[in-house]
């Protein structure tokens, strides 16, 4: 799509007689194609744009329908936009009688407001207005985007939410002292080794309970990636027995073949992290090992609750854990690959599974055969049409890099997805092309120069981002 493209499908809403009508295809035209425009159509539509939304907010008897179109296009859109003009309309919002939208003011709030690039004015109100809600039980419980949005704010910009802070703390004090302060904690010696232990403990009660009197139960909090996030996110070290309890905890989920198939590859997950980046960890824990090794049945049972994810996603995911733990997996990898042949569901599991092992530490892969697997998968992945398959083949690539040997191949593939896949895809080389600059200038340069001229305008934006950081 190129700029005459976008202007076209924009001005092709124009055809709808009536005016709600109109407005709504306005705003999904513009949802769509605003980052194809150019600077001088996108400033001319967005002028009608803002002023409409501006008096639909104002208006007691707005149509209703029109709002969830507004709001989807200013997510979409938000990079594009004045801070200082985004703001306003959430504030405007916020004062106004649209609390039937006030999920999607926040979910805003979460995803696309800088405090740091608004006016003072506008940053003052917009806290205010948040305050307000905060100190508002009945309304801030009917908020449900709400808590993200709080902790989203306190990470990005702890000196301008400090009275803010001071407000949850008061008003909400079990989110403050539970998800609030794991996100936003400024003590971690003091708060994430107690968090640690708590997700530990679930875990372990889960193992316990799962499967009792018949009855079976799912966690919408994920504790053992919670524990994975807490390792890699933490600037402290943990001590050896934090880590060996996690271990035990994990490996205790895995030998409980009443366990549902969810939390036995989120085990999965944390275990490959836990024996990769956390030194002697196999060793101290040689009795665990024996036993998932000696008892790889139990290990791959699993009980499923409303889920796509088969006891095949559960084998291949194993297959990986078995690696780390030293057994020789290629020729069960490659029968597991082919048994989960083109189901999505199943290709997704797997990708998010060979990344995890990756991404765990920063050495190359060891055994060739297991690395040319990887590499083949994630050039097929790579031009999969599903785009979370894409985005993680992408990233398998950018690791497989650490063997030089894969140069030509990786370099070659990123080119064509840089030439002929979406921005999600592009912007996704660009974070990671600085991976290649050491290792083919070359490529390098021409994969900045090519996002710098894009049609799009999110990819030029990050295309000159990288090149002026460089």
């Amino acid at each position: 799509m190129n700029e005459k493209d976008a202007s076209e499908i924009y001005a092709f809403a124009n055809n709808k007689s009536i005016q709600h009508q109109r407005i709504i295809c306005k705003l999904e035209a513009f949802r769509i194609v605003n980052y194809y425009m150019s600077d001088e159509n996108f400033n001319i539509v967005w002028v009608e744009l803002f002023t409409f939304i501006d008096q639909w907010i104002e208006d007691k008897d707005s149509i209703t329908i029109v709002g969830s179109s507004i709001f989807a296009a200013l997510e979409e859109s938000c990079l594009r936009i004045a801070q200082d003009q985004l703001i306003e309309i959430i504030c405007k919002c916020l004062r106004s009688n649209k609390r039937r939208f006030f999920d999607e003011v926040f979910r805003l709030i979460r995803k696309c407001v800088s405090l740091d690039n608004a006016s003072p004015e506008n940053v003052t109100a917009l806290l205010e207005a948040i305050i307000n809600i905060v100190r508002n039980p009945d309304e801030r419980t009917q908020i449900h985007s709400l808590e993200a949005a709080l902790f989203t704010l306190r990470k990005k910009n702890k000196v301008l939410t400090e009275e803010l802070d001071n407000v949850i703390a008061k008003e909400m004090p079990t989110f403050y002292n539970d998800t609030y302060r794991l996100e936003t904690s400024i003590e971690e010696d003091a708060d994430m080794p107690t968090f640690l232990e708590s997700y530990i403990a679930q875990v372990c009660s889960d193992n316990d309970n799962q499967g009792k009197n018949g009855q079976y139960f799912g966690r919408g909090n994920k504790p053992h990636i919670t524990i994975k996030n807490i390792l890699v996110n933490s600037d402290i070290e943990f001590s050896e027995h934090l880590v060996d309890s996690a271990f035990k905890a994990a490996c205790g989920t895995l030998l409980k073949d009443s366990q549902t198939i969810e939390a036995k590859m989120d085990a999965i997950e944390l275990l490959v992290f836990l024996i990769k980046s956390q030194l002697n960890t196999k060793e101290r824990n040689k009795y665990e090992v024996e036993r998932i090794l000696s008892n790889t049945q139990k290990v791959e049972t699993a009980h499923s609750i409303m889920t796509n994810l088969s006891e095949i996603n559960l084998h291949l995911s194993s297959l990986l854990l078995y690696n780390c733990l030293g057994e020789n997996i290629i020729v069960g990898l490659l029968e597991a690959l082919a048994d989960i042949g083109d189901d999505v569901e199943s290709n997704l599991n797997a990708s998010e599974a060979m990344l995890n092992y990756l991404e765990a530490n920063n050495d190359p892969i060891s055994d060739i055969q297991l690395e040319r697997i990887f590499l083949q998968r994630a050039i097929e992945w790579s031009v999969e049409p599903t785009l979370d398959i894409r985005w993680n083949a992408v990233r398998i690539l950018f690791s497989l890099l650490r063997n030089r040997e894969n140069k030509n191949v990786i370099c070659n593939q990123l080119v064509k997805l840089m030439d002929n896949d979406n921005v999600y895809i592009k912007n996704s080389i660009l974070r990671k092309i600085y991976l290649i600059e050491e290792i083919d200038i070359a490529t390098y340069r021409y994969i900045i120069q090519k996002g710098t001229v894009d049609t799009n305008y999110v990819v030029r934006l990050v295309a000159n981002e990288v090149q002026h950081s460089a």
